[in-house]
């Protein structure tokens, strides 16, 4: 939890609280009485005992994320086993926003803005992987970078010129236009999809890595005939304008940096999919 909610338009960074809280207790934990307790007392000593034994590893990261690798070398055309980093991913920002949040509560701004950094960089690590579960991952790690950014923002003995650094680092981010590409690679992988089925070299299940045996495989063929004959070209043309949508909004928030501007389409594009599910 990054921040708490005090009232409109305030609210107090993690780094400011004297303690930390609750977390989830071990399984067979109890209270002092005896009794199961789901959580147990978490303190800033605590995450400081945690964030030591891995501080060889956040060092190693720091160096390897100051200069990201843009994709993970997955052969596009070749289909070949996708490189399958994204739990990771998400375990290391987390890490490094605790390092961070831990630094700004012990009143060190220099090694808060180390982890944030390397943190920022992470958003930047694969950009030019263009899945969408990959683009997904580059916007979680953003939002916890974002979360970290804003506290960062309210701690004493930051100076103007490490502001204005990480201001930078934000600006040469790109999220939504990436995003956008890889709605393209969806659709052109899928668009293989229809082309296989709709020529009758695939069923719908095998088209997708499925493997089928017995009365399943023989109800799967029965129903990608059925689906050539009355529905291939309507569903084709409705995935292909839902798709343009989603990726035509994503192009303008990119552009625009605008959600109040964007968000009229979005919830258009959405309709669509809602008479969808009326119709059938």
């Amino acid at each position: 939890e990054p921040f708490r909610y005090l009232s409109n338009g305030v609210a107090e960074a993690t780094w400011m609280r004297p303690r930390l809280g609750q977390s989830v207790a071990a399984p067979g934990a109890t209270t002092r009485r005896g009794y199961p307790s789901a959580t147990v007392p978490y303190e800033w000593e605590d995450l400081a005992a945690e964030l030591a034994a891995k501080e060889t590893i956040l060092a190693e990261a720091h160096a390897l994320l100051a200069v990201p690798d843009r994709n993970t070398g997955w052969n596009y055309e070749f289909r070949t086993p996708m490189v399958k980093c994204f739990v990771e991913k998400r375990q290391l920002a987390q890490w490094l926003s605790a390092a961070s949040t831990l630094a700004l509560h012990e009143e060190q701004p220099e090694r808060a803005m180390a982890h944030l950094t390397a943190l920022c960089n992470l958003v930047a690590w694969h950009d030019e992987e263009f899945t969408i579960v990959g683009q997904m991952i580059r916007v979680a790690v953003g939002g916890l970078a974002l979360h970290a950014t804003w506290a960062t923002m309210q701690a004493p003995g930051v100076s103007d010129a490490q502001l204005a650094g990480l201001q930078a680092r934000w600006e040469r981010l790109v999220l939504q236009l990436n995003y956008a590409r890889s709605l393209e690679f969806e659709r052109a992988g899928i668009g293989q999809v229809f082309a296989q089925v709709r020529a009758g070299d695939e069923s719908f299940s095998t088209a997708l890595g499925a493997s089928m045996t017995g009365g399943g495989k023989f109800a799967d063929r029965l129903a990608s005939v059925a689906w050539r004959a009355f529905a291939a070209e309507a569903d084709e043309l409705f995935y292909l304008r839902f798709m343009q949508g989603q990726i035509d909004a994503a192009r303008k928030l990119g552009r625009l940096r605008s959600w109040a501007a964007t968000q009229p389409d979005v919830a258009a594009n959405a309709a669509l999919l809602t008479a969808f599910d009326t119709w059938q």
